[in-house]
């Protein structure tokens, strides 16, 4: 259950992440 949890909270923070790399990319 620990481990599945973690899974998911890395996943998030990593689309996060793409999106936020994304918008920087449409702002330049």
């Amino acid at each position: 259950y620990d481990g599945r949890v973690r899974e998911l909270l890395d996943f998030s923070i990593y689309l996060d992440i793409s999106n936020e790399v994304k918008f920087a990319w449409k702002i330049q």
